[in-house]
């Protein structure tokens, strides 16, 4: 029996089209994973992150007391302290109706590609509602950031910024 090989041309098309079959199923696999974990990156560490919280109060709990670890380490002032705790509840107020967002378009995604037919138009329109929401989210969280290294003496921030280097953050 003879094997017939495909002209260069043509295994190039086929090695194409199933890279990129791979990599679709991949990206799509990894966003529906995520988005059901929160897209977080903290493996074992599933409970310390604000994905998982059922309330607006639960995540401004967890995210006060991650401040109060975090601002431990850096001797805040007890104004210091305060005046952050401010920009953590008023970043958990603008910040959590978004994450109720992701939610709904993640349930409409799932529900989109189980239909027999696939509505392009509604997944575009969903992938558009997502980038608003993670712009919108990186736009109050830089402005947030910012906020909390002004509250700090530059020797705080120094300081907090070698700390950041030495855990990748």
């Amino acid at each position: 029996m003879t094997a017939t090989r495909l002209a260069p041309s043509r295994r190039l098309w086929r090695f194409c089209i199933g890279a990129t079959l791979a990599g679709f199923v991949g990206v799509i696999g990894s966003y529906v994973a995520g988005c059901s974990r929160g897209i977080s990156h903290h493996g074992w560490h599933r409970g310390h992150g604000l994905h998982d919280v059922s309330s607006p109060e639960e995540a401004r709990e967890r995210a006060q007391s991650a401040a109060k670890w975090m601002l431990r380490k850096f001797d805040a002032t007890d104004d210091q302290k305060q005046r952050i705790q401010t920009i953590v509840d008023e970043s958990v107020q603008q910040l959590y109706p978004l994450r109720e967002k992701h939610h709904l378009h993640h349930a409409q995604l799932l529900d989109a590609v189980s239909q027999d037919s696939i509505d392009r138009a509604e997944i575009e329109r969903l992938r558009k509602a997502e980038i608003a929401i993670a712009d919108a989210a990186s736009d109050w969280m830089v402005d947030a950031a910012l906020d909390m290294f002004e509250v700090l003496t530059p020797e705080q921030r120094a300081e907090m910024v070698q700390h950041m280097r030495q855990r990748h953050l």
